[in-house]
């Protein structure tokens, strides 16, 4: 009996035994641009998935990636009774000049300082050197309204405006650059597929706190929706803001002209006085001609154009 009571024991533990992976990638080191063949084989599990990127959740199999930046490829197998199991693999992506130098946008006469996007991780300090400081800021959690806002707003800076480091790396000196900050509170991964999925990735780890100390220092009443702020030095939440500074209020934007919000942020930043405040009621005069032209919006339009100031009014 004894002997039967331990053979049907032993037998219980196959039934449930935990996943076991093979999870390989090559190479892994690349150039950027070039492909990774990840490679993978999984027993006793139910279910089976690859982050970040478009592998099938299969068993087995092989998929073909190609890795924008160093990335650390998770799989990930869940067993019958929910039990998980990981392993990773990290792929090296050495850039290249010349693809730095293409992903970096051609300079226009008039315009003389380029914008480049880094996410501002808590409790880091913004770099030293830059020639202009922005700031993209959220002024709340996203809601059912803000949300679709929120996200094509990410969505425009994403596609429109290249990483600091291509830009550095493609020979621009600092102090002729603009960066633009997103706060975080964690390292986020951005998957390489499509700007949409990176979008989220960004409002979820976004470090709405911050955000929220920053915009006090403009006024207390812009807690709600989207805003720019650029100046020369990066901004104090322990004090209010000191002008001059630029001052960009998205709020009642719509999210189908994000891609033209952010259009226009890069031009008036690029000028050696964004805060110009001549500069600034012409180029809102363009903005809203332009919007005018493509929707047919009028005067519903109008009040989404307070966004380019030289600040508020208190």
């Amino acid at each position: 009996m004894r002997r039967a009571i331990q053979l049907i024991l032993f037998t219980c533990l196959l039934c449930h035994a935990q996943p076991r992976i093979r999870f390989d990638a090559s190479p892994t080191s690349v150039d950027e641009g070039d492909a990774v063949t990840l490679r993978w084989q999984v027993r006793d599990a139910v279910r089976v998935r690859i982050e970040p990127g478009n592998c099938p959740n299969a068993a087995s199999g092989d998929c073909k990636v190609v890795p924008t930046r160093t990335t650390t490829f998770t799989l990930t197998a869940i067993d019958s009774q929910g039990r998980e199991r990981t392993a990773e693999v990290e792929v090296t992506v050495h850039r290249t000049k010349s693809a730095a130098t293409k992903s970096a946008p051609k300079k226009k006469m008039g315009l003389s300082r380029p914008t480049g996007r880094e996410l501002l991780l808590k409790g880091r300090p913004e770099a030293p050197g830059y020639g202009l400081y922005s700031y993209l800021l959220f002024g709340s959690r996203p809601t059912q309204e803000t949300r679709p806002q929120y996200l094509a707003v990410l969505r425009a800076v994403l596609l429109r405006i290249p990483e600091i480091e291509d830009l550095l790396t493609g020979g621009v000196n600092r102090d002729r650059l603009n960066i633009l900050y997103i706060p975080v509170t964690s390292a986020v991964s951005i998957p390489d597929e499509t700007p949409e999925s990176a979008a989220e990735a960004i409002l979820s780890a976004f470090d709405f706190p911050r955000a929220a100390l920053l915009l006090a220092t403009v006024g207390p009443r812009y807690n709600k929706g989207c805003y720019f702020i650029s100046r020369l030095r990066p901004i104090s939440a322990s004090q209010a803001i000191e002008r001059p500074y630029l001052f960009q209020d998205l709020s009642r934007a719509a999210p189908t002209m994000a891609a033209e919000w952010v259009r226009y942020f890069q031009s008036q930043t690029a000028r050696d006085e964004p805060w110009n405040e001549d500069r600034a009621k012409a180029l809102a005069l363009t903005l809203r001609n332009g919007i005018e032209n493509i929707t047919g919006w009028g005067r519903s339009t109008t009040t989404a154009i307070a966004w380019i100031a030289p600040g508020p009014v208190r």
